[in-house]
Parts: structure tokens; C-alpha cells; sequence
């Protein structure tokens, strides 16, 4: 049995899967839901191999209009596999049916044989030729009226291990028409192949190859909003050409179908049958058998194909120039392909309703300006083979096994994956559960996702790669989320890659609605040549960076941590602590602030000068709380050696702990002292000169005082002048100590939450992230200079209010500024300012 369908239209198929010519002759079918009832076929009804019999008691399946005059009058369906519609009045059994519930359903050879068994719905598991539970309804949503249960994929898979895991890989609601059996593969052979990448290359291959039409154009899309496109379409009409096209119905009140894309639709599918064209609306009365028609493909004079990941609109394919989203597509000149489509489209067409003017409000189409310049992605001759891939028929099982081919690696462009699977059995999407067998048989599996609409279903996979299977298990398994630039705006592709030899180009979103109850096409290529196309755009999307994505969730930006050799994929790392909390250098300065900050978290002294990065910023911050000490900026203490623009290095001034005055000659006035020459001509040379201003001429002691300069300096001793000028200097000399001594307790804490951050880092995960990364750093001698990244003060144009000003005491414009310079914002600024102050009162 490979198929069973007990509800509303109750059939049965079965298929001869051995080699050898069978008749239906003494067959018996068995009912049993408590009361055994069989019935034994006669029939002289020839039965070849591979064929098929479908056992039915409707006449929508047998009779005259049913489903077997269709397939007997669609010359395009007839060259499929063979399928017989019997009714079961012709074999005999006019008393049998299939109970909804609770049944066991066997089928014996004539000699009594059990040759097969089936069991659903809570039905006798004890059945002979059955070894498991029953095979129920995967989920309560789907309608059960026209419900089929499938084994396999019910034509070319067929596992057959008496269980319900054989009937656990799809299902359908599709009815009679869901049994037919087409054939999905090409064979090798030559074909001339457009393979395209968006945003760079679409509309103008796409054009040229309606253009280049001859007599039949058949189309499915989801969305039609293109003019250049539609004005395409009617150049064809014009020329005579043939052109049929199936719309989805869209929706009304809905979030996937705006107003405006209703409009589209409804204008543009006037406008081109009042040209003449034959325009379809797909499954327009209810959302069974299939939810949507989200295929994206054409068959041009019965001979190409063009498939597609992007609808037509202007964000899948955009004019040249123009800012757009990452889509796959191809142009195959391949007849077995195009045949294959052309079967499905026949299909399909009993699914819709065909559309006529007065279904839509008049329209007149304006023809759009010309799409200007640009070139088209050139044509390649490659030797060719693939499979057709459908949903819901065999996209689950055919893309599921795509992956299980890999021996190397498997790249994937996704604009969602989700991990669980609501409309099958089981918890887990099946595509979930092939990229994790491969990557634990060795078997690389990378993961670009669309970050445009980053939700918690997007997250869950992008974690699952990253943390559970790289970081966990420890496989070779790792996921981004897709930057933009200028040119590309977000991942709206539906792409595989196998081996760098095979690729996936088509419409289906790897989910459980999309895959089981959606019309979607895509088509698998076997060629290194063609595949490297997709590859090279593959490798693209993963090197690209913005100053927005966060790929981990854990505050750093991937465009920083790549740039600084961090993981870009990795939150948590393996003591518990997150990337963004991490110390990796162990300088006292976790990531979040080193990136925040512009210091480098795998150096422990960025800018090279002796000072580890934790006392520059305790410094920098120290200098903002003291008014007779020029305000440095952090960003500037900790990449900078001469951070106070002083001329001096601030380690040769302060030591490498930033604290103490290290011995030095001091320049007065911009201007260096000779201490050999004589600068008031009184004999005495200034290094030994107490008093250096004596007036010229005048008579000195050995000191070089005169009398007049040294009753000054006796007056001020004796305190009887005015003391005005002691009383300022004492003042400044407290407030000057009171400030030292506040800077050296910041100091002081700050280098104590460092300790305390760096005894949370174990030593052999410090050890690890810097193995890991291209930078080693010795992070015992933190005391010697690692990099030398100084550089001269920065010269920045001042554009700060006086009131904004106000806002910061103690930092002067310049540090206000270099703080701007760095892209803080004022309130920002004033929020840390407020922070600094409270944190180290």
C-alpha cells in the first residue's frame, strides 16, 4: 500500500514494486476496527511492475469526470507512471469501505500471504504484518475531509519496515490528484544555463527571456507587481504568443497581502486578459488542499525553464543600480525539465479558477519608462543532470536527502529556517535532522540567515548551529545573520549548497507550513560549474559586514568582533560567561566596553605604552574630575601613548601604573632653560641663579640675588606682605590634593573590579580564546609593550553649545569633543558622565 485515504473520499492505492507482472485475480483486501470484514478481488486486471491500482468508491476518482478520465485525456500526465482507477464495485467488494477510525488494513496474495499492513487512528497495532503504535493525524489544523496517508513520498520512496515511521514522511489533502506519480529527474546532457544572483543580475535576464518567446509562455507566481515585466507579457501577447499565467488569490484583512498588493495583482491581470493572455487564480475558495501558491517559475516554448526564489517585484528584481534583496534564479534550456513543469502546471490547473475581465475593476496599464543601462549575466554551455522539486509531493524528502548526499560541506542561503515542525509528526523540521546527521558524520554545514525580520524562530536555529551543535557538540556547524551594504537590502533566497558541486534553486522556505501546504517549486543542479556561481555570492553574503548586525545576540557587533578575531557566532562561552562580559586579555576590560571604548580585547595595552588598558581608562576618567589636569579622553588614553597632547609620553611622565611624576625636565613657557648660560648677565649661571630675574646691572651675593630681591624673599617668609597670594596658592594646593587623592581612589576601585572580573575567567578559557585567534598575547607581562598604536592628537572642529558644555564639569571642550569625534551622541555622553561619577563617589 502506498497510499490511504479512509475520510470523505475514501481510496486506496497500491503499488507493484517488484519486477514482475502480476494480476489482481484472488487478491484479498481486509477491514478490521473490531469487525473483520475481507474480500477477496475478482478481477483479471493486468498489474506491471511499477505500476499502480487505486481502489475507490467515488466516482470523482472512477467515474466519467473523475480524476482517470482527466489523467486519461492530459497527454502531459499519461507519461507518468501508470495508474488503474477501479471502483469497488469492478473488483468485486461492493460491501467494502474504510472506517474513519480505529482500523487495521491488510492486503493478502492468494495463497493467504500477508503482503502488507497498515494501522491508523488507534487501530488494532497487534494486526499481523504491523510492529508498532497506529499512524494518526499529525496535527489538529489539518482538515481530515480529504486527508492521505502516504508511505514515503508514495512513488519512488518507499520505506517498508511494517511501522508507522513508513508513514510518517508526508501527507496530503490533495485528494485523487495528490496520487499521481510524475517523474522528477533530467539526465545528463548539454544545456545552455543562465545562473543568476540578485540583486546585481534579475529583471534584465528576465526580460530578455520573455522576450525571446516564440509561441508558449506558462507562468506561476505569488506576486506580480513588476510593470517592465508586464509590459514584457504584452509585447508577447502582441507578437501572438501564447501566455498563461497562475496568480495566487491573495488575501483580504490579512498580514501577508497588502492592499497594495492586491491592487497589483487585480490591475495587472486585467490589463493582460483584455491583451488576451489566460490568467488562473490558485485554490481561490478555501486554504485546503494547498495554503498558498508561492512557486516562482516559467516554461518558455515547452524547452526552458526559469525558476526563481524572488517574485516580481521591484525589491526581488530590481532595475540596475537599485538597492535590492539577495534572490537565486536560473534559466535552464533543458526539455525534460520544461516538461516536468509543464505536468504540474496541468495539475495545478484543476486547483484554480480561470479569470475572466468582469472579476476585476477596469484598469488601463501606462507603459513604464525604459529601465536604463546594465549589463545581462552571460550564458554558460555545462554538461547538466537534476530533479524537480515540489511541494508538497517530495520537497521533505528530496531536500532532506540533498544534504545526506554532502561528503564535505553544506552551505545554505535561507531567509527562514525553523526548527520545529508543526504540521508533521515530530517535534523536529526534517531538514533540522538531515544538516544535523551529516554534521556529525564530519560534514561542514554553514547557515546564512535573513536578519530584515530577526524573530525568536530565527534566533532558535541561529543558536542551535552556534551554541548546541559548535558549541555543545562540538561540530563543525556555524550560523550568521546576513549584513546589508548599499547594494543589498535583506536574504529573501531559498538556496543549498552540496560539495560545491550541486545547488538548490528554488521558492520553498524550509518550515513546516511552507513545505506541507504550499505549492512551491525548486529545481537541484548537478554541476561544479554551474554551482561555483552560487558559491562565489554564497561566500559574499558571508563576508559582508554592517555596523548594525549582531549575529549572537551578545551586544557586539560582528563587523567589530571579526575585525578584532573574536567569534562572531559564539554568546556564551565555555565557563558560562558571555562574549560580551568576557576579559579575553585580561586587562580588566571586558568586550562590550573595549569595543565601546576602541581598545583592542585581545591586547592588554592596546597603544603599546606599558599602561594596561583598565588603568588608562581609570586615568582618563581620574583627569575628568580634575580641573589643573588636562582632560583626556578614554578612546584617547587607551590608543593613544601621548593621550594629554603634552609632548610627552604619558608612561615616561606617570610610570606604567599612570600614578606616580617620574623625574623629567619640565619646558617653561613652551621654552627649554640652558642650564649652563646666564640669562640675566649677573654672573651667576642659571642652574646655581636663586633669583633668575635680576635687573641688568645690578649688584647679586652668590646666589644671584640682589639686595632689593632678597628683602622680597624675606617679607613673603615673614608672612608681613599681603597674603593673598599664599592663601590662593594653599587652597589650590587642597583642591589639588583633594583631586589626587579622588583619582587615586577611582584608580584604586578600578583596578579592583578588574581583579575581581579577571578571577571570573578561568585560565585555560583565556588560554583557549587566544588560541583561537590569529593575535597571541602574553597576558603575565602586561607591562612590556605589545603594539606600538600611538598617534599625534587629534585636531577636531568644535560644534558645542555652551549649554552642552554646562553638562559636563571638569571636562573641557576638547574631551567633550574627542568623545563626539567617536560617535557618542550629548545625551549620551552626559548619561555616562552621570554614571562615572556615581559609580566612583
Amino acid at each position: 500500500m502506498t497510499r490511504v485515504s479512509p475520510y470523505q473520499n475514501e481510496f486506496l492505492q497500491i503499488k507493484n514494486i517488484g519486477n514482475k507482472d502480476a494480476f489482481l485475480n484472488g487478491w484479498t483486501i481486509g477491514i478490521n476496527d473490531g469487525t473483520v470484514y475481507e474480500c477477496t478481488i475478482i478481477s483479471n486486471t493486468f498489474f506491471p511492475p511499477q505500476s499502480s491500482i487505486m481502489f475507490a468508491d467515488d466516482v470523482g476518482i472512477t467515474g466519467n469526470n473523475g480524476i482517470s478520465q482527466i489523467i486519461s485525456e492530459d497527454i502531459h500526465l499519461t507519461n507518468g507512471y501508470i495508474t488503474e482507477y477501479l471502483s469497488f464495485n469492478e473488483i468485486g467488494c461492493s460491501g467494502l469501505y474504510l472506517p474513519d477510525s480505529g482500523v487495521a488494513i491488510t492486503v493478502k496474495d492468494p495463497n493467504g500471504d500477508v503482503a502488507d499492513s497498515f494501522v491508523f487512528d488507534s487501530g488494532p497495532a497487534s494486526q499481523e504484518g504491523w510492529a508498532s503504535e497506529a499512524v494518526s493525524i499529525p496535527s489538529s489544523s489539518v482538515s481530515s475531509d480529504n486527508f492521505v496517508f502516504i508511505r514515503g513520498d508514495g512513488c519512488t520512496y518507499l520505506p517498508d519496515t511494517d511501522s508507522a515511521d513508513d508513514w510518517k514522511y508526508q501527507w496530503s489533502v490533495s485528494g485523487a490528484l495528490g496520487t499521481i506519480c510524475l517523474p522528477t529527474e533530467f539526465t545528463a546532457t548539454e544545456a545552455l544555463i543562465v545562473p543568476i544572483v540578485g540583486p546585481q543580475h534579475g529583471l534584465l535576464e528576465l526580460k530578455q527571456f520573455i522576450d525571446d518567446t516564440q509561441t508558449t509562455l506558462r507562468i506561476q507566481l505569488y506576486q506580480m507587481q513588476d510593470s517592465y515585466l508586464v509590459q514584457a507579457l504584452l509585447d508577447a501577447l502582441d507578437r501572438g504568443v501564447s501566455v498563461e499565467l497562475m496568480l495566487d488569490p491573495g488575501c483580504n484583512n490579512c498580514n501577508i497581502w497588502s492592499p497594495t498588493d492586491l491592487q497589483y495583482k487585480n490591475d495587472y491581470a486585467y490589463a493582460l486578459i483584455q491583451a488576451g493572455a489566460t490568467i488562473y487564480e490558485f485554490n481561490t475558495n478555501s486554504n485546503e488542499p494547498y495554503l498558498y501558491l508561492h512557486s516562482k517559475v516559467a516554461v518558455r516554448d515547452s524547452n526552458s525553464v526559469w525558476m526563481s526564489s524572488g517574485n516580481w517585484k521591484s525589491s526581488s528584481v530590481p532595475a540596475p543600480g537599485v538597492r535590492g534583496n539577495v534572490d537565486w534564479s536560473v534559466i535552464i534550456e533543458n526539455t525534460e525539465l520544461a516538461h516536468m513543469v509543464d505536468q504540474q502546471f496541468n495539475i495545478d490547473i484543476h486547483w484554480s479558477e480561470l479569470m475572466s475581465l468582469s472579476d476585476y475593476d477596469a484598469y488601463t496599464f501606462v507603459a513604464p519608462d525604459s529601465i536604463g543601462g546594465g549589463g545581462v549575466q552571460s550564458t554558460i554551455q555545462a554538461n547538466v543532470s537534476g530533479e524537480l522539486v515540489t511541494c508538497p509531493e517530495n520537497c521533505v524528502h528530496k531536500i532532506s536527502e540533498f544534504i545526506r548526499s554532502a561528503d564535505s560541506e553544506v552551505l545554505l542561503s535561507q531567509q527562514t529556517l525553523d526548527v520545529d515542525w508543526s504540521y508533521g509528526w515530530g517535534d523536529e523540521n526534517p531538514i533540522i535532522s538531515a544538516l544535523h546527521d551529516v554534521a556529525t558524520d564530519g560534514v561542514s554545514v554553514h547557515l546564512i540567515i535573513n536578519g530584515a525580520y530577526l524573530d525568536d524562530d530565527d534566533q532558535e536555529v541561529v543558536d542551535l548551529f552556534n551554541e548546541v551543535w559548535n558549541g555543545t557538540q562540538g561540530l563543525d556547524a556555524s550560523a550568521i545573520v546576513m549584513s546589508e551594504d548599499d547594494d543589498v537590502s535583506k536574504l529573501h533566497n531559498k538556496g543549498i549548497i552540496v560539495d560545491g558541486e550541486s545547488v538548490l534553486v528554488s521558492s520553498i522556505n524550509m518550515g513546516s507550513s511552507a513545505m506541507n501546504r504550499n505549492r512551491e517549486m525548486g529545481v537541484i543542479i548537478h554541476s561544479p560549474i554551474v554551482t561555483q556561481y552560487y558559491q562565489d555570492a554564497w561566500h559574499a553574503d558571508w563576508n559582508r559586514l554592517d555596523n548594525v548586525t549582531d549575529t549572537d545576540q551578545d551586544s557586539l557587533t560582528d563587523k567589530w568582533e571579526v575585525a578584532n578575531g573574536l567569534n562572531r557566532t559564539k554568546r556564551i562561552m565555555p565557563s558560562g560567561v558571555t562574549e560580551d562580559l568576557y576579559d579575553a586579555d585580561g586587562d580588566g576590560v571586558n568586550n562590550t566596553d573595549e569595543e565601546k571604548q576602541g581598545s583592542h580585547p585581545l591586547l592588554p595595552d592596546t597603544d603599546g605604552d606599558c599602561a594596561i588598558d583598565s588603568v588608562e581608562i581609570a586615568w582618563a576618567q581620574g583627569t575628568a574630575l580634575d580641573p589643573e589636569t588636562p582632560n583626556v579622553a578614554i578612546s584617547d588614553a587607551l590608543n593613544m601613548a601621548d593621550a594629554d597632547g603634552d609632548g610627552i609620553k604619558d608612561t615616561d611622565l606617570l610610570g606604567c601604573s599612570l600614578t606616580v611624576v617620574v623625574d623629567t625636565v619640565e619646558p617653561v613657557d613652551n621654552e627649554t632653560i640652558d642650564p649652563d648660560a646666564d640669562d640675566d648677565s649677573d654672573g651667576i649661571s642659571n642652574a646655581n641663579d636663586l633669583c633668575p630675574d635680576t635687573a641688568p646691572g645690578g649688584l647679586t651675593d652668590l646666589d644671584g640675588c640682589s639686595s632689593e630681591q632678597l628683602t622680597d624673599r624675606a617679607d613673603a617668609s615673614d608672612g608681613e606682605k599681603d597674603t593673598s597670594g599664599s592663601n590662593t596658592m594653599l587652597i589650590v594646593m587642597l583642591i589639588a590634593a583633594i583631586f589626587t587623592a579622588g583619582a587615586f581612589l577611582i584608580l584604586k576601585q578600578l583596578e579592583s573590579k578588574a581583579i575581581n572580573a579577571k578571577e571570573l575567567v578561568n585560565i585555560e578559557e583565556q588560554e583557549m580564546m587566544l588560541i583561537d585567534n590569529s593575535d597571541s598575547v602574553d597576558t603575565e607581562e602586561w607591562a612590556m609593550p605589545v603594539l606600538d598604536g600611538s598617534s599625534g592628537p587629534s585636531n577636531p572642529t568644535s560644534l558645542i553649545s555652551a549649554t552642552d558644555l554646562a553638562r559636563f564639569p571638569g571636562w573641557g571642550e576638547e574631551v567633550v569633543q574627542r568623545y563626539l569625534d567617536n560617535g557618542w551622541t550629548i545625551d549620551q555622553l552626559s548619561d555616562y558622565y552621570q554614571e562615572q561619577l556615581e559609580d566612583n563617589q
